[in-house]
């Protein structure tokens, strides 16, 4: 009988049997390293598995075999790809590992999980950009005895910054490592001299405990050990590692594949002498950033976007320098040196005057703005000369820009008025009682109607084995062709295109370099499988509870206030007007994105021409140009030379995604005194109360959606890692963009580091109805992963209980 299955221990296989992560583990295990025990399930049982559509019983069989040889306890399942760990792409963390796995029913659960990781949309365009080829890709999966871990985390033979070859860097956290591999943890940091392997320098992470995760001993051990390792490999290695009663594990080597030069090293200063720029969440353009923008939006739409944002401090009587936007090695910062003009004393009658007629101009200008975009559209860019192209490019862009620049101005309606209405609320709420943030949900919107016909997706999915099969096998291309050849495969592609013609414009990243959904249907894929193994609830059905709460919340404020005829009729003007903007915000962002997929395709129209005309390699090299360097490339007819500056080019926007921005730049600004006091005065209109200086065992940030509930902390970095979220965690993140929406039918709540509770995710999860709290700060640093948390959303605390919820 053919076997499936692989004891770590056996001599070394080829990586295309076993994959990349087990394969190294069997050479380490060879070189004498102390590798937790365990199995791996090779490239064939996943082929076997994709085959017949589930696992076969004979490889059952086998895996509850080794399972029991190995103890029959806790295990961590872990994916081992064929073009995971290798030397030119380490894959680190675009596939899934499962910790404290027990049972054997558990067990083959988390291997399907694993196996379904290789097809999420992170991991397809990971290795679509690193240019494997997906008919090769199968994966390993392996099974290891859990580490009961004291102490666990990383050491790198070199440093993985500045690319310094002389010095070793190890971090450690308590417990599992699994939170400090992610990013989510700061933990304790030693630099050791590679020579001497002596301590440079060293500083502690978060904890309680004011001591060391390892003594000097076990420090020096681990890097004789890391040193033997990279000597074995030929290059400097990422090793992880964990700490138990029996001494050091080895859990993993991979190399380092993002080692910079020293001289390298970016530098964050202001581009404006003097001036103060800020990373920061809330609906703005640094939001829908995420990431370096590329040359050719940088230098187009970006612009236009920062030109029409300048205007608007005049307007407010606030002489805001210019520009309002800046890059700083590649990163969105907006500028928050403000100054007052001789009309900056009006600045509040200003900004009431912006906020009353917002929306009201939004409504005027949409009709214009959609007949205008549906004639761009609708050219046939196939016919038009390369200037007739370019002109149209530009035409949509400027379109898009000011459709963006009203959204800002129509955003100014929730941003100012339901800070007011929660103020204002405070006189009322002691005679009606009920939470102000019932007043302000459960409108209908395009966001909800989106949400529900994914659901249906989703049940479509599930009712047809062949549809299941394909989704959770199947690369996006792989799914499209398999599912045209059956009805009921055709029937449901047809809905599948119905919703991205409806639904997919709506991009989380402005660049026109990122796809939107209408145009990548992986990104669709993704999101489906995420959501056919949980159980939730229908979006409209839940607009239609929070409507009927809204509607009985306001007939019993009438009533409760009819004895005190003032109030009632603050309270009626204000909710009128607080609800205005509520009832039209989603839609404000829905229809705002609307012309982003026909100025991205109409970008890569002209960059295929030039792709034929020899100037570029592909057509999305065309973003790694500037706008001046595409009309002498599109119109001037230039077309040697772009090669070589589209490489350099990628080369630096992929250093500079690996960056992590610092919150401000300069890192310590001078004291503005005008600066510092608009900002607080901003943060107790949007917050209602300044957050609280944080204690042991508990957290505070700003109160954005109401409620107060307790479970498991879930740390998650992007939005890749979706799939490890269950019913019931609370996600705990930097910063929660739109693109997170889906999570929020699963998440018993939300705690993010920055952002505040007028950002589009705040307002959303209100929407959903599940209780958040924003701008905490540290929260990724002090909360560990699976730690029970209890948050109140209502009064922005949060709770950090002893105890931790594993997986298994």
């Amino acid at each position: 009988m053919r076997s499936y299955l692989h004891h770590l221990s056996t001599p070394a296989r080829n990586i295309a049997e076993v994959g990349g992560k087990a394969h190294n583990l069997m050479r380490l295990l060879a070189l004498g390293c102390p590798v937790p025990p365990g199995f791996v399930l090779t490239t064939d049982a996943y082929r076997a598995f994709a085959a017949s559509n589930g696992v076969p019983a004979e490889l059952e069989s086998e895996i509850e075999a080794a399972y029991s040889a190995l103890g029959g306890g806790a295990v961590a399942v872990r994916s081992s790809a064929t073009a995971e760990d290798l030397d030119n792409a380490s894959s680190a963390g675009e596939q899934q590992t499962i910790l404290n796995v027990r049972g054997c029913p558990a067990l083959l659960d988390a291997i399907r999980s694993v196996w379904a990781s290789l097809w999420t949309e992170r991991a397809v365009v990971y290795r679509s950009r690193a240019g494997h080829n997906v008919a090769d890709i199968a994966m390993g999966v392996i099974v290891q005895q859990m580490v009961d871990a004291q102490t666990a985390g990383v050491i790198f033979t070199a440093e993985p910054v500045s690319g310094n070859r002389e010095c070793l860097v190890v971090e450690a956290c308590r417990g599992l490592g699994d939170a400090l591999v992610s990013g989510e943890l700061t933990p304790d940091h030693y630099e050791l001299d590679r020579a001497t392997l002596k301590t440079r320098r060293q500083w502690l992470g978060d904890k309680f405990e004011p001591r060391d995760c390892l003594t000097g001993s076990q420090l020096k051990t681990l890097a004789k050990m890391a040193l033997r390792i990279e000597a074995h490999f030929g290059c400097p290695q990422d090793i992880e590692w964990a700490v138990d009663r029996g001494g050091i594990h080895i859990l993993q080597s991979r190399p380092i594949t993002t080692l910079q030069n020293p001289a390298e090293s970016p530098q964050w200063v202001s581009p404006v002498p003097g001036a103060i720029w800020v990373r920061r969440g809330g609906g703005g353009l640094t939001e829908y950033l995420p990431a370096p923008p590329s040359p050719l939006y940088a230098t187009s739409q970006f612009q236009t976007i920062n030109d029409l944002h300048d205007l608007h401090g005049e307007e407010m009587g606030i002489a805001a320098s210019n520009p309002s936007y800046a890059l700083i090695n590649g990163h969105v910062y907006v500028r928050q040196d403000y100054k007052f003009g001789p009309r900056g004393f009006l600045l509040p009658v200003r900004y009431w005057q912006a906020a009353r007629r917002g929306v009201r101009m939004w409504r005027t200008w949409l009709p214009d703005h959609l007949r205008k975009l549906d004639q761009l559209s609708s050219a046939r860019i196939s016919q038009l000369s390369n200037a007739g192209l370019m002109d149209h490019i530009a035409a949509l862009m400027e379109l898009n820009s000011v459709a963006w620049d009203m959204t800002v101005r129509a955003s100014r309606t929730w941003v100012f008025t339901e800070p007011l209405f929660r103020h204002i609320y405070r006189w009322i709420k002691p005679i009606v009682g009920a939470d102000p943030v019932v007043f302000l949900r459960g409108f209908e919107s395009r966001t909800m109607e989106a949400e529900h016909a994914l659901g249906e997706l989703v049940r479509g999915a599930l009712i047809d084995p062949e549809i299941n099969r394909c989704l959770l096998l199947s690369g996006a291309s792989q799914t499209l062709d398999r599912l045209s050849h059956t009805p009921g495969g055709r029937f449901w592609l047809e809905e599948f295109q119905s919703y991205c013609r409806k639904y997919g414009h709506l991009v989380e990243n402005h660049d026109y370099l990122y796809a939107a959904p209408a145009d990548d249907p992986a990104k669709v894929f993704a999101s489906i499988r995420f959501r056919m193994n949980l159980i939730q609830s229908d979006p409209l059905e839940r607009q239609k509870r929070l409507a009927a709460e809204r509607a009985q919340a306001t007939l019993n404020a009438w009533e409760k206030l009819a004895s005190y005829p003032l109030r009632k009729a603050i309270f009626r003007w204000i909710l009128g007007w607080a609800q205005e903007g509520a009832s039209v915000r989603e839609d404000v962002y829905f229809h705002a994105l609307r012309g982003w997929p026909a100025a991205r395709r109409a970008i890569l129209a002209l960059g295929a021409r030039l792709m034929n005309a020899g100037a570029i390699v592909r057509d999305e090299d065309v973003f790694f140009l500037n706008w001046t360097e595409l009309k002498q490339a599109a119109i001037d007819g230039k077309t040697h030379g772009w090669k070589t500056i589209v490489r350099e080019r990628r080369s630096e926007h992929a250093r500079r995604c690996q960056l992590s921005p610092p919150h401000s730049v300069p890192l310590e600004g001078p004291p503005l005194t005008v600066s510092r006091r608009i900002k607080n005065l901003l943060k107790r209109l949007a917050v209602g109360k300044v957050s609280r200086t944080s204690s042991p065992g508990e957290l505070h940030g700003a109160p954005a959606s109401p409620g107060r509930v307790t479970g498991p902390a879930r740390l998650l970095h992007s939005s890749s890692e979706f799939g490890r979220l269950q019913k019931g965690d609370i996600i705990v993140t930097r910063n929660a963009t739109p693109e997170w929406t889906p999570t929020f039918t699963i998440a018993a709540g939300l705690i993010t580091d920055s952002g505040g509770p007028l950002s589009h995710t705040s307002i959303l999860a209100r929407e959903f109805g599940i209780p958040a709290v924003m701008g905490v700060q540290t929260a990724t640093r002090s909360i560990a992963e699976g730690q029970l948390v209890t948050i109140d959303g209502g009064e922005g605390s949060i709770r950090l209980h002893q105890e931790s919820v594993h997986e298994g």
